[in-house]
């Protein structure tokens, strides 16, 4: 619970912030999608495997779905789960635990954090508020944010004020670049070591994609837009 709270502190902070009107660079377009009813997804009350399934994926990879292992958290929430992954022909790469061993670099992809605003509030808020959690920072909002921690963090614990610190300088430096006419909003980053992340919101409601088939960032990119696409459709009348 102590954990949760701080994360909540963390959150206050910076999705408060004005929402600046200004478009970060290298802005990357996509075909446009049309925006479901409210709480579409979830009230479909289907597993993460259900909403994206593994025949979908197979045959957009265009592999056999025998190729694929599979690895879910069956939980209707925002914290389930679902991925799946496959042998690639890169190295190994050495453990995020231990650099002395090695792991298989293989490729997956994967669905998870399907979440929702409050259906009550206004329209424009579901943006306003996703933008403020994902967009690229100005450095007026940076100072906005940093002066807000520091309000909130007055009576808090050493140890409280340094994870709210640093979950506001990750946020400052999350490399998110804005995502054109995909969903309502989204957001894309990309690592040659993690692989591409697509955060998307679509009516009320929020979700996340995750991409590694090779090192090649707009690889990546075009498949993960493919998967939300494909997610999305769930919601077509």
């Amino acid at each position: 619970m102590k954990k949760i709270m701080i994360l909540l502190i963390g959150m206050s902070i910076f999705t408060s912030c004005k929402n600046s009107e200004t478009e970060p660079q290298n802005e990357i377009t996509t075909k446009t999608s049309t925006s479901p009813n409210l709480n579409c997804l979830s009230k479909l009350d289907l597993r993460y495997d259900e909403l994206l399934p593994l025949d979908d994926v197979a045959r957009i990879l265009n592999r056999p779905s025998e190729e694929f292992k599979t690895k879910t958290i069956d939980r209707k929430d925002s914290y389930g789960e679902v991925y799946y992954s496959w042998e690639s022909d890169r190295p190994s790469q050495p453990s995020p635990v231990s650099e002395h061993v090695m792991v298989p670099d293989n490729n997956f992809i994967g669905f998870s954090s399907l979440n929702a605003y409050d259906a009550d509030l206004p329209a424009e808020a579901f943006r306003e508020r996703f933008d403020t959690a994902y967009k690229e920072m100005s450095e007026e909002e940076i100072a906005q944010m940093e002066a807000r921690m520091e309000k909130h963090l007055e009576n808090k614990t050493e140890e409280e004020r340094e994870t709210v610190k640093g979950f506001v300088g990750a946020r400052k430096s999350s490399g998110f670049e804005k995502v054109d006419n995909l969903g309502d909003a989204a957001y894309w980053r990309f690592n040659t070591e993690r692989g591409g992340e697509m955060v998307t919101l679509s009516g009320n409601e929020t979700f996340t994609v995750y991409t590694k088939i090779s090192h090649d960032p707009d690889e990546n990119f075009d498949l993960a837009k493919k998967l939300v696409q494909l997610v999305m459709n769930n919601c077509e009348d």
